[in-house]
């Protein structure tokens, strides 16, 4: 499959997002970026990843990515408006030139996937965690990471792996470039 990288400068992300059209299983990943000491609040909820819901407001989130098999979206905020990039099956998004200096054309693709922080937490021990139970999001803890995490998962799911589609230079093998591509779960 071909694939391009296109970017813009937007106020908003509503116009791009409603252009896309993502795959029955699309995740989102938002995060918040604090000016200022992280509360509580921001703790439990600055950083999702979630099966894609299309009434979020995303201009909430300072940076964020939308992806599926065949495409990711992630920008962040910078200056009062976005940068966002595209990458995956051609498509029409308003405002979003190619992104010339990087050409993904010439570059090979891998696909490797990544363990996400955390083991799955057992119900009866979600109480002793300080973990709330999520409908379609089990907990997972890592003990280095004082956190509690939430991945869109089964109840079968012991841990949870990234997929990822890597570009790389193929004389060098340098990475140039990546895109997340779903989650897979590990029973």
């Amino acid at each position: 499959m071909t694939e391009v990288i296109q970017w813009a400068r937007l106020e908003t992300l509503e116009m791009a997002i409603a252009a896309l059209e993502p795959l029955e299983i699309s995740y989102i990943y938002l995060e918040r970026v604090p000016d200022e000491w992280l509360t509580g609040e921001d703790r439990r909820d600055g950083l999702r990843l979630e099966k894609f819901d299309p009434d979020e407001d995303f201009d909430r989130w300072e940076r964020g990515r939308i992806f599926c098999a065949d495409f990711e979206l992630r920008w962040e905020r910078l200056d009062g408006a976005f940068q966002a990039v595209y990458v995956g099956a051609p498509a029409e998004l308003p405002d979003f030139v190619p992104a010339d200096e990087l050409n993904l054309d010439d570059k090979t693709p891998q696909e490797h996937s990544y363990m996400l922080w955390g083991n799955r937490v057992p119900d009866d021990d979600l109480e002793t965690v300080g973990a709330e139970e999520r409908e379609g999001q089990p907990a997972f803890i890592e003990f280095q990471v004082p956190r509690v995490f939430y991945y869109p998962a089964s109840d079968q799911a012991q841990r949870v792996r990234l997929q990822v589609r890597e570009y790389v230079e193929p004389g060098s093998g340098a990475r140039c470039y990546y895109r997340f591509l779903g989650l897979e779960e590990i029973q």
